[in-house]
């Protein structure tokens, strides 16, 4: 059973599969056992980490209210811990929150974002942030697309992540509905 020290406590998360990172932050009241159906699936392309967020399944109990921004230490704690450099991150309902959060704060590290059934985090700090990441993504896209030359790999890796930073809005503006489908299509057909 794995474990990861974290600040006054201890994070549980499981690994298994080969390749690229795959993250699958679980949502409240729930564990990394929230996954047991789509981890199997999943590793057969991706290396895939499940933890269990603090206060939730076998990792360290709250010792009382914890914020957004303790779950992104965590996060960031257990990235350095095991070694990821980057990753894709998959957040369900609360999981979400946290991965935005955790993208906000750490971009260079996330790859992508999947999120699922979660909306923007009522911070309004973090709500501009999210949207200054959007529109920075759109403008350097647009950028890159008036340089004809510079029109390779990276301005498509750009025009990715503004497809993708322009489905965390979704979330900005409280939409109730999932993402996941649109994600997971971007997921599946061009291997992240």
């Amino acid at each position: 059973m794995p474990f990861v020290e974290v600040e006054k406590g201890r994070l549980y998360y499981e690994v298994r599969g080969k390749g690229r990172w795959l993250l699958l932050i679980h949502g409240a009241w729930a564990s990394q056992g929230w996954w047991r159906w789509q981890a199997p699936e999943l590793s057969r392309d991706y290396r895939i980490l499940s933890l269990d967020v603090r206060g939730h399944g076998q990792s360290s109990p709250l010792e009382g209210a914890y914020s957004v921004d303790g779950f992104t230490r965590d996060l960031e704690m257990l990235f350095q811990k095991v070694g990821i450099e980057e990753a894709v991150l998959v957040g369900w309902s609360m999981g979400g929150i946290i991965s935005m959060q955790y993208c906000l704060s750490h971009p260079s590290k996330v790859r992508a974002l999947i999120l699922i059934a979660t909306r923007g985090h009522r911070n309004p700090h973090m709500k501009r942030r999210i949207m200054f990441r959007y529109l920075q993504a759109r403008f350097s896209f647009l950028m890159d697309l008036a340089s004809p030359r510079k029109y390779d790999k990276a301005a498509k890796k750009k025009f990715a992540s503004a497809i993708l930073i322009s489905q965390i809005i979704l979330g900005f503006i409280c939409c109730p509905s999932t993402i996941l489908s649109l994600q997971m299509a971007f997921l599946l057909n061009y291997r992240i």
